[in-house]
């Protein structure tokens, strides 16, 4: 579920496993349920008076228990149910005995639930014991129901192999096909129900449909609301399975109002908060939260934890995250902490200190993440969950990994090996190796990483875990990336790619897809390498997912730019900027808009700077401006960094030096503040380049003596070389520097991978004329002046669409008259009539 996902992943192509793990604290669902609503008929058999008291008093006595069941009072319905079951026994109704064995069977399980614990063993015991007793008497419906239970009580499991899974199915069609002998319709729909969670653990959506279909029939047919809202609510699931996001959305309301219509306040609150998370998964964070908010509200009014509150409070989270509003989302969180704590209700509390740290995340505040860890840490000693504190552990590790602490990083998930090797948590024991192995690989120590990430892959394989066992899989691909060892490299891509094809997980296939695109471009297998991310980029629109296909769209620019297909090129980088857009995602924006400025450097290559009129790289010049302007709605600090270097670099090969002097300087600001220090040195040498055609020789040595020092620090010898021959070159040791030259860029904002241009070894005779980038900040701010507005005005927007008046188009061509010193008519907003247009033609005339 890709809202559990973190906020912001060091890199989403490897990303080990999901930061939340809220949801695992939502235990019941309304297809695996441990009601089977019997009370309304033992509750009319209670009231027969033609019945003997003994069957009625047992009667009242089941119902009673199913009633403590339903409010989960584990203990008073186990009590109550066993009452019932000796009166059944001495009255022979040997159906009654089924139904009051499966109530105090499904209190075990309850019990074993509230208590957190690895799988239902009392309900096991008592299940496998009867099971016996029914098989040796041939009691075809006794056993038959404790085949179900047998289903259901598997499911409970914390870790459930794909072969448990499938002996789960098995048991649960044994039990269906009994119940349809003996023409039993509610315990058919209720085998049904099971039968499409169990689908649902296995990602079969078409089964999901059918047997949550044919369920509904039957509670149609026994007049049974609640187990007709169950169903659908299971047909819906099945559409959210297929990213039918509108279908299901249209059942689920149906489901909300059958809930309301009966009362059933804590249904309600779950579809809703189901309802809240369908919309973040449709990338649709404005109708999400409202949702979340209603669901939350009424969770509380319920009082009802067990993970639901937090579950519905991470949604409010992730909605205002999603709109760019992280403040709120910190403030709204920290009021649900509060409340946590008002109510002593712990585990929760550790919940929502999760949640805080993924907002603190997402609005950058790395070390506030790290201090609301630390808290979660002591709670969770406090509750003794061990369990509940690996998950802490992995979500330190994120806060660590945001600061490029990954030394620390590996030290939270050492303490969390050692806890998952206490409990035998094999699944935890393969997340832990799985991400020293991750951490590794970020820290370059990459025979590490593939030792790690082999033991990771073996017991992952162990547990039947396709997903791991893929994800691994790419790690050891992305390890190997030397020539060398390339071959081998794909081999453990496709390998992660047919994995994740198996678990029928498309945004895994996908990651594989990516990274097979960028290994087989490695080889100069320029068409295979499009014919892969082609392939993820129709992954991505069968999954429904705006913000993946613009992700696709931008790989294909990459590649076509790297293969000199400008046009191509260019095509794809607009599509992934309108994708980006429609969702908002101005991280993705911001990317395409930087790959257009590549483009444009790309076309631009070779061609001399004219005496008079633009400069050939003016296009790209402005491109890159708009990428700082869309990258700081990003909250991307190393994406905020990337664009002003790339302006930057264009003033200065556009003759603005003392421009690019100030861009270069926010641009190494903002390495700085996102720990990258490989961008800061590549920053240096720019500033360093740029000082020294200013003839500022000793500026220019100090830049690049830091850059060097960087270099040295980091073990790039790539970069120390590229310094050291920038300081000859100051010092006039050097050869005559060569002709500039451009390296495209592969991701504009992977982690540490800023592209790297050659040295600014001469830069071009600067052209007479204004700024573009001044000139565009003023035309912005005397538009709003003149038309009393604090919206933003598009770049392309019309000026009178925007509601400009002849008398305030007057005023603003007086204020740019006496700002840029022209003489300007009147008429010239309709002759330029948008602010793009307008600036180009007042650049235009400064030079003339």
């Amino acid at each position: 579920d890709p809202m559990f996902g973190p906020g912001t992943a060091a890199d989403p192509q490897l990303a080990p496993g999901q930061r939340l793990k809220v949801n695992e604290a939502r235990l019941e669902s309304p297809l695996h349920s441990k009601v089977d609503d019997i009370g309304v008929a033992y509750t009319a058999l209670a009231d027969d008076s033609s019945r003997d008291m003994q069957r009625r008093e047992a009667a009242l006595l089941v119902s009673t228990a199913e009633g403590y069941l339903e409010d989960e009072n584990a203990s008073e319905a186990l009590k109550t149910a066993t009452d019932s079951l000796q009166k059944f026994r001495d009255a022979g109704d040997s159906n009654a005995q089924h139904d009051a064995l499966r109530v105090i069977i499904n209190a075990h399980r309850l019990e074993s639930e509230l208590a957190f614990s690895n799988k239902p063993v009392e309900a096991e015991r008592v299940l496998e014991e009867e099971y016996t007793k029914f098989a040796g008497k041939d009691d075809k419906r006794g056993t038959a129901a404790m085949l179900l239970a047998r289903a259901e009580c598997m499911c409970d499991h914390r870790q459930t192999k794909t072969s448990e899974l499938d002996d789960a199915e098995n048991w649960a069609r044994q039990a269906l096909t009994t119940f349809r002998e003996i023409d039993d319709k509610k315990m058919v729909a209720t085998a049904l129900l099971e039968l499409a969670h169990i689908h649902s653990l296995k990602s079969d959506a078409n089964e999901v449909f059918e047997a949550a279909n044919e369920a509904r029939q039957f509670f149609k047919a026994l007049d049974d609301k609640k187990g007709d809202a169950r169903a659908l609510h299971g047909v819906a699931y099945s559409s959210i399975m297929q990213r039918k996001f509108p279908e299901a959305l249209g059942r689920m309301k149906e489901v909300l109002a059958m809930f309301k219509d009966l009362g059933a306040k804590k249904y309600e609150a779950f579809e809703l908060c189901a309802m809240a998370e369908v919309h973040l998964q449709d990338e649709k964070p404005l109708r999400a939260l409202p949702i979340a908010r209603q669901a939350l509200s009424m969770f509380r009014e319920l009082n009802y934890g067990k993970g639901w509150e937090a579950a519905c409070l991470l949604a409010v989270s992730r909605s205002l995250i999603d709109k760019h509003q992280t403040k709120q989302a910190i403030q709204a969180v920290k009021e649900g902490i509060d409340r946590f704590k008002q109510i002593n209700d712990k585990r929760q509390e550790v919940f929502g200190l999760e949640i805080l740290a993924d907002a603190q995340m997402a609005a950058d505040s790395h070390d506030d993440a790290l201090e609301s860890m630390d808290r979660a840490i002591e709670v969770t000693r406090e509750i003794a969950d061990k369990h509940l504190e690996i998950d802490v552990l992995h979500m330190t590790m994120w806060c660590h990994m945001g600061l490029r602490e990954f030394d620390k990083a590996v030290d939270q998930m050492e303490d969390a090996l050692v806890l998952a090797q206490e409990l035998g948590d094999s699944l935890e024991e393969a997340a832990a190796v799985h991400n020293i192995a991750y951490c590794s690989l970020l820290k370059d120590e990459k025979k590490t990483a593939i030792d790690r990430v082999e033991e990771a892959k073996s017991l992952y394989a162990s547990i039947e875990d396709k997903k791991g066992e893929a994800s691994s899989c790419i790690i050891a691909a992305v390890a190997r990336t030397d020539p060398d060892e390339l071959e081998t490299a794909v081999e453990q891509g496709f390998k992660a790619k047919d994995l994740y094809s198996e678990a029928k997980d498309l945004p895994g296939e996908a990651n594989a897809c990516k990274v097979l695109a960028e290994l087989l471009l490695a080889q100069d297998k320029v068409d295979d390498a499009l014919q892969m991310a082609q392939r993820r980029l129709d992954l991505m629109q069968e999954y429904a997912s705006k913000k993946g296909e613009a992700s696709a769209m931008a790989q294909l620019a990459n590649i076509y730019l790297a293969c000199e297909n400008y046009p191509k090129a260019e095509q794809a980088a607009a599509d992934a900027k309108k994708l980006g857009a429609a969702v908002a995602d101005r991280r993705a924006e911001a990317e395409a808009q930087l790959l257009l400025t590549q483009v444009y450097i790309g076309q631009s290559a070779g061609r001399p700077a004219p005496e008079r009129g633009a400069h050939p790289l003016e296009k790209a010049l402005r491109t890159a401006s708009d990428a700082v302007s869309l990258s700081g709605k990003s909250g991307d600090r190393t994406l905020q960094a990337t664009a002003r270097y790339w302006r930057a670099f264009l003033l200065a090969q556009t003759g603005r030096l003392p421009d690019a002097q100030r861009a270069g300087e926010e641009a190494k600001a903002f390495y700085r503040k996102a720990g990258d220090d490989r961008g800061a040195a590549l920053t240096l040498l720019l500033q360093g380049n740029i000082a020294n055609s200013l003839g500022q020789k000793s500026e220019a040595k100090g830049y690049v003596e830091s850059a060097l020092e960087l270099a040295s620090k980091l073990g790039d010898s790539a970069l120390e070389d590229d310094a050291a021959k920038l300081l000859d070159k100051i010092e006039g040791k050097g050869a005559a520097a060569p002709v500039v030259q451009v390296a495209q860029i592969e991701a504009a904002t992977d982690q540490a991978q800023v592209a790297e241009a050659a040295p600014v070894a001469s830069v071009a005779a600067a052209p007479k004329g204004l700024d573009p980038t001044y000139v565009r900040k003023q035309l912005m701010t005397f538009v709003k002046d003149v038309m009393a507005s604090d919206d933003e005005l598009e770049l392309d927007s019309p000026f009178m669409e925007a509601g400009m008046d002849s008398l305030s188009s007057v005023s603003l061509m007086s204020m740019v008259a006496k700002e840029f010193q022209m003489a300007l008519s009147p008429s010239l907003v309709f002759d330029f009539p948008t602010v793009r247009a307008l600036e180009d033609h007042l650049v235009e005339e400064s030079k003339n």
